[in-house]
């Protein structure tokens, strides 16, 4: 992840470098589970944080990483088990498909890891129980569409996007609404 966001960083102009715009953003995520991830766990929570530099008008690389949560599905009555977890770190690019406006629609393409955890842990008619936990890290890749819009004046935006998770055998489609603060120029 690091080297690819060093990669699109040396892709930028020295005249770019100097009126480079650095936005930090943060906001909840919704993800809906796919196949057979979808089968076996509930609509997941959580939230991310973003990191953004304007290479130019209309493309930025970013950085983004967060905390996700997903309820197991199916679970008998009168037991529980922990939700899973899942911290995607993952960075790209934004392309914004116009140069200017108070709304600008964008495309955005991502890749990096996500750590997968799945504890195995619980109760039972009153006893608790641990197992354990099932823990992976796997390769992720995120597609996905969305537009900013000014909210208010100076440099606040709110950024609302969908995207595709792909993560071996935990594809999802993915939400967010978030707010973006920019912090330069």
């Amino acid at each position: 992840t690091i080297a690819v966001a060093a990669g699109l960083l040396g892709l930028v102009s020295a005249e770019s470098r100097s009126a480079g715009k650095i936005a930090i953003g943060v906001g909840p995520d919704v993800l809906l589970p796919l196949g057979s991830f979808g089968d076996a766990y509930n609509v997941g929570f959580g939230g991310t944080a973003r990191g953004q530099y304007m290479v130019n008008e209309q493309f930025s690389v970013i950085v983004t990483a967060g905390y996700l949560t997903f309820s197991v599905k199916n679970v008998p009555s009168g037991v529980s088990i922990d939700n899973a977890t899942m911290i995607p770190i993952v960075a790209g690019g934004k392309y914004y498909f116009t140069p200017s406006g108070s709304m600008r629609f964008y495309g955005i393409a991502e890749i990096g890891i996500t750590s997968f955890k799945q504890s195995l842990a619980g109760s039972a008619g009153g006893q608790s129980f641990n197992f354990g936990s099932v823990t992976s890290t796997e390769f992720t890749y995120a597609p996905g569409i969305g537009f900013e819009t000014d909210l208010g004046g100076g440099n606040t935006k709110i950024d609302v996007g969908v995207r595709w998770n792909g993560i071996s055998d935990a594809n999802s489609i993915g939400g967010r609404v978030g707010i973006l603060f920019g912090l330069g120029n």
